[in-house]
């Protein structure tokens, strides 16, 4: 006996009315008989797996984004701490300025590789901003609702399909606690962007003040100049909890893409007629 997709009745293929509920037509979609969720498809099947492709490709993207900040990151974390070991060991003035003149060259690599990390950030952003979630809610009739439901395969389906409703308010919730999160990330960076722009503004000028080589000026020369770095590296610091932050939402829109997928198959399945 071929049971139906609901593993209740023998509708399936049966031009009889099923043993079980005296029923036609159970776990069928567009005529063809159900054997796995996998068996409904059509426009609105083919662009949601194009949704779920397009968040995980996402992701990975995001994954290469943050890896490159991080270890741009630890370059800066490393050059801070070399510029301040050489600074402790120089004895003569001399020596310091030299410090703080090698100090102030690699502040404009710095400065070119923060600028580059904003560039793959807006290129994240670009990447990121594509809504794939859009409309698909809108698709799903929720909460499913069947006021004929009289046999075992219908209490069935709409035992299923409230579970996923369930889960799937659930993880709406946590998606926009997770967006929220992101948008408290997003008003940070312009501020750290702008400190480090002024921080390496202001070395520049004091590096002009120092060629006096007067040792308390070397001294806050070299603050300044760290300064600028420690900066640099807030500006990774914080690109880089966007990256988490960011993942963390197409983790989410991930899992409910393949909820409202399920979602919707289990909705179009037929149950006993």
């Amino acid at each position: 006996m071929a049971l139906c997709f609901w593993q209740l009745c023998d509708c399936p293929g049966n031009t009889s009315p099923c043993t079980q509920h005296g029923g036609h037509g159970c776990g069928l979609f567009s005529g063809n008989v159900v054997h796995k969720l996998e068996d409904v498809t059509d426009g609105e099947t083919a662009r949601l797996e194009r949704a779920l492709q397009t968040t995980i490709s996402t992701r990975t993207k995001l994954e290469d984004f943050q890896k490159k900040a991080e270890d741009t990151k630890k370059s800066f974390e490393d050059l801070q701490q070399t510029l301040e070991q050489r600074f402790d060991k120089a004895t003569t003035d001399a020596e310091k300025q030299k410090v703080n003149d090698d100090g102030r060259t690699q502040l404009g690599k710095v400065r070119r590789d923060v600028d580059e990390a904003r560039l793959d950030f807006d290129a994240a952003s670009l990447l990121f901003d594509v809504d794939v979630l859009a409309g698909v809610l809108g698709l799903l009739h929720r909460p499913f609702k069947d006021p004929t439901a009289d046999c075992a395969c219908a209490f069935e389906k709409l035992k299923r399909l409230a579970a996923l409703d369930k889960q799937i308010a659930t993880e709406s919730t946590n998606l926009a606690t997770a967006q929220n999160n992101l948008v408290w990330w997003g008003q940070k960076i312009a501020a750290a962007v702008a400190l480090f722009v002024a921080a390496i503004a202001l070395t520049v000028t004091w590096g002009i003040i120092t060629w006096f080589k007067i040792a308390f000026l070397l001294k806050a020369a070299n603050v300044l100049i760290i300064a600028a770095i420690v900066m640099a590296i807030a500006v990774l610091a914080i690109v880089i909890a966007i990256y988490v932050a960011w993942k963390k939402v197409l983790d989410l829109r991930k899992k409910l893409l393949e909820l409202a997928l399920q979602y919707y198959r289990l909705e179009r399945i037929s149950r006993c007629q």
